[in-house]
């Protein structure tokens, strides 16, 4: 096995998944990043549509109220005051902006599921051949549309699952601390507000966590294994199944290494627009800030599904011992498969057992050689092309034969 195979089957731990991917970024930088800004233009457009769109429906102030009533709990702002500002608020245009805001976020998933697709044949490229090449990664990723398109059904209907389950559990939980803090409630005390979501979003994560740990290997086992639509899903459960912890500090090692810091930008970057809009205006300090944020995540952004990826080959085998390169090829139907098979052929041994008479172990053409034992009386070694008269052995003499005496 290669030094590359051998690095993408190894067993992987948080730490190394993420050293890994970053050493896989390096190897395969310009497929990579060429592949992560075609999978990102359309949202990065509709992105910077975004300030255009707040300026036509001229409700700047109206998100700031309401970003501002959102976490008034956290800087202790008054029940009352939060639930004024709320009713001020033109629910009508801020409903067309989270619509907006939601298409965006769907198109953006559903994206980045074919960029995990074009990640996994990189990396099996420069594990097979030594080097990625990003038109054969987008041939390969879009050959599993329709793949990607089932298990995104798939997974959806789990993560709604982990939604209504983290619901039920964040509403229960909620009403428990409230009980329990009932006195302060009644005084519209901001610290028992803090307290019961302290208690109902943990609550609300939970389930929602434990799914997207189980569902880390769902696209790489869609698109490789091929499992079809539900079977990806329990296929992505029964290789992190036994491994779930270890799963989970990979998974978020990974998002605080490569969402994170793009994140932290674009929220600083929302707190400064006001200020930066004076001077720019609405839509240009928009554009404007976008930049730290995009080259963040288009820079860093890899490193999560590359890590995905990776940690989905180790689980594989782990899971199966005998799983390899050969294995690889033949799955995603690479040319070096292809190469193997045909090098097999040609140099195929000769079947087990007797061979017909009159072929060798080296040959196979219609040559007879002499048969082993011995010859008939009167034969030599050299059998003559025509049959002899007995009497005479293989070579004939050159004189006639003598008169017998009288």
């Amino acid at each position: 096995m290669s030094t590359q195979s051998e690095f993408l089957l190894r067993p992987r731990g948080a730490g190394l998944a993420v050293a890994d991917a970053f050493r896989v970024l390096r190897a395969n930088l310009g497929p990579v990043i060429t592949s992560m800004l075609i999978a990102s233009l359309l949202v990065i457009l509709m992105d910077a549509l975004m300030p255009v769109l707040i300026q036509r429906l001229d409700i700047a102030d109206d998100i700031q109220a309401g970003q501002k009533a959102q976490f008034g709990v956290f800087t202790g702002m008054k029940p009352e005051e939060m639930q004024k500002l709320n009713q001020e608020l033109d629910r009508g245009a801020l409903l067309k902006m989270q619509l907006y805001g939601g298409a965006m976020g769907v198109v953006d998933a559903a994206l980045m599921m074919l960029f995990t697709a074009v990640v996994v044949w990189v990396i099996a490229d420069w594990t097979l051949v030594g080097s990625g090449r990003t038109g054969k990664a987008w041939d390969f990723a879009l050959s599993r549309l329709g793949a990607l398109v089932g298990v995104a059904l798939s997974g959806l209907a789990v993560m709604l699952v982990a939604v209504v389950a983290g619901s039920v559990l964040a509403g229960i939980g909620g009403a428990v601390a409230g009980i329990l803090l009932r006195a302060q409630l009644a005084t519209q005390a901001s610290g028992a507000v803090m307290a019961i979501m302290a208690v109902a979003l943990p609550l609300f994560a939970v389930p929602v966590l434990v799914a997207s740990t189980y569902l880390m290997c769902l696209v790489p086992a869609a698109v490789v294994e091929q499992t079809g639509m539900f079977g990806s899903v329990a296929r992505s459960f029964a290789l992190v199944s036994g491994r779930f912890w270890r799963t989970l500090g990979s998974l978020a090692l990974l998002m605080l290494v490569s969402v994170v810091p793009a994140g932290a930008v674009g929220g600083a970057m929302q707190a400064v627009h006001p200020s930066l809009a004076g001077s720019m205006g609405y839509v240009g300090a928009g554009l404007v800030l976008l930049i730290p944020k995009y080259v963040l995540t288009i820079g860093l952004g890899p490193v999560l599904y590359i890590g995905t990826i990776l940690v989905y080959f180790s689980l594989r085998k782990e899971k199966d011992p005998g799983y390899g390169p050969e294995a690889l090829a033949a799955e995603l139907e690479h040319e070096t498969a292809t190469a193997t098979a045909e090098a097999e052929e040609i140099g195929a041994p000769l079947p087990e057992g007797p061979l017909p008479p009159g072929l060798s172990g080296a040959q196979r053409d219609t040559t007879s050689a002499a048969p082993n034992g011995p010859l008939p009386p009167g034969l030599s070694g050299a059998q003559p092309d025509a049959p002899l008269p007995p009497g005479l052995s293989g070579a004939q003499p050159d004189t006639p034969p003598t008169a017998p005496e009288q």
